[in-house]
């Protein structure tokens, strides 16, 4: 695993390394230093950068508090966020798929014990707490800011709108459509009354 030191300093580096990239997980990676930059500049010590690791960032703020990001860049207009085998999640005598199938075939929604199961199952293959998630749309060069707790809410209503829509199945490859997370994000503005740049502040720092 590699790891390397990004601050104030590099900001303008990057910007123009930014531009001339082709590599749209550096790109992601690269958007995502500069937004958090600009949005906290006066927080921040510095932001280290992982290759080969679960997260992607590690920001240090000036209060020695962190916080940990993991970076999803778009492909083919969707975020590959995570891969769940619901057969394999073995619940008591059922499993999970057993559990969802059972759920929405008699109830056409989800049961409180059931997003339960589902949550533990993704902190189960996340294995981190309190992680904030950035979403880069490689087409518009858009960031999507989430907590875990949103993240892990689109994911379980990706999932029951699936199988009420789709079918039937087996595992769940985690690919939600980039508009589905752009329609959230300005759903969340809207809600707040607030401006873009405080609530990206907000979920940052949070």
């Amino acid at each position: 695993m590699r790891a390397y030191v990004i601050k104030e300093s590099h900001i303008k580096k990057l910007k123009k390394e930014y531009d001339i990239s082709e590599d749209k997980e550096k790109k992601g990676i690269i958007a995502s230093i500069i937004s958090i930059y600009e949005s906290l500049l006066s927080q921040i010590v510095f932001i280290k950068v992982y290759e080969g690791n679960d997260i992607d960032l590690k920001i240090k703020f000036k209060n020695n508090h962190y916080r940990y990001v993991k970076i999803v860049s778009s492909s083919r207009d969707k975020f590959d966020i995570i891969d769940l085998d619901l057969v394999e999640r073995k619940i008591s005598r059922t499993d999970l798929f057993t559990m969802i199938y059972d759920d929405l075939n008699s109830d056409k929604k989800l049961s409180p014990a059931t997003r339960n199961e589902i949550l533990k199952y993704i902190d189960f293959k996340r294995n981190r707490k309190r992680l904030l998630w950035l979403f880069y749309n490689d087409k518009s060069g858009k960031l999507y800011p989430m907590n875990e707790n949103a993240v892990k809410d689109l994911i379980v209503n990706d999932i029951e709108s699936l199988f009420l829509k789709k079918g039937v199945y087996r595992s769940y490859s985690g690919s939600i459509p980039v508009e589905k997370i752009d329609g959230y994000w300005q759903s969340y503005i809207y809600k707040r009354k607030r401006s873009e740049l405080q609530i990206w502040k907000d979920i940052v720092t949070g």
